[in-house]
């Protein structure tokens, strides 16, 4: 690969902010590039931070937390975590994706952290629903008041975070990166498929209903982008949680 991840970041960080307005504030933003055993320490800060125990005492808390172990770390290239304001990279995920599909990859990062740092209102939804969603249902409690009662909130701010950053990870590949490739590593697609066929096995097809969430999302802000532009997109993340799950399901 010829140019460095941070320039690629840097690069992606100038389109993304032509494609959504908001400045991503790189001078701020870490960059660290981790193995993939590495992962689940650098995401367990962001449970420290919001006091979220991953010491599960269930079967589903233990299937859980293999996912987070085994399971993320081998199929995810990078991910953003905003309560550290860094966008976490695994080059062993992404090693035969040329130049332009990794900018497309961090671009998607990029949008994320744009979210967190132009839209007062997102860190405090994001932070109230890691704690009260994933802290009472992901790893050992399951039995949240509180996580019941917004789950649906929670899958439509799911669906805007990550459909609009699909989205935009679109235009840019339609516009900037036309020559884009992303291609997983053999090991990245087996560990994937094992873990899919487990799930089901388990009777839990979450992660069937998360990729299906994130379609329909990224069509759902691609119908607001068509008719109110960029500006209409923008203003989905001044809504509140009840505004943004009624247009959601008018469109």
């Amino acid at each position: 690969m010829g140019k460095s991840i941070e320039k690629l970041v840097e690069e992606a960080g100038i389109k993304i902010k032509q494609l959504t307005c908001w400045d991503p504030h790189l001078d701020s933003l870490k960059l660290k590039v981790i193995k993939r055993e590495e992962l689940f320490k650098e995401k367990s800060k962001e449970y420290e931070y919001a006091g979220i125990s991953t010491k599960p005492h269930t079967l589903k808390g233990k299937f859980m937390a293999q996912l987070e172990k085994s399971f993320y770390p081998s199929i995810m290239a990078a991910q953003y975590l905003p309560f550290n304001e860094t966008i976490l990279v695994i080059p062993q995920n992404f090693a035969y994706s040329n130049e332009s599909g990794l900018a497309t990859i961090l671009g998607h990062e990029i949008v994320h952290r744009c979210q967190a740092v132009n839209n007062p209102k997102f860190i405090e939804t994001y932070e109230y629903i890691f704690k009260e969603f994933i802290g009472g249902s992901a790893f050992d409690k399951n039995n949240s008041k509180i996580a019941k009662k917004i789950k649906k909130y929670t899958q439509t701010f799911m669906m805007l975070v990550e459909g609009d950053a699909s989205f935009v990870e679109g235009q840019m590949k339609k516009i900037f990166y036309t020559d884009a490739k992303i291609i997983q590593s053999q090991e990245s697609i087996l560990i994937g498929l094992l873990y899919l066929l487990f799930s089901l096995g388990m009777g839990d097809i979450s992660i069937i209903k998360k990729g299906m969430q994130y379609g329909k999302g990224r069509e759902i802000v691609g119908n607001i982008y068509e008719k109110e532009g960029r500006k209409g997109v923008n203003d989905l993340y001044n809504l509140t949680l009840g505004e943004l799950y009624d247009k959601f399901n008018k469109n």
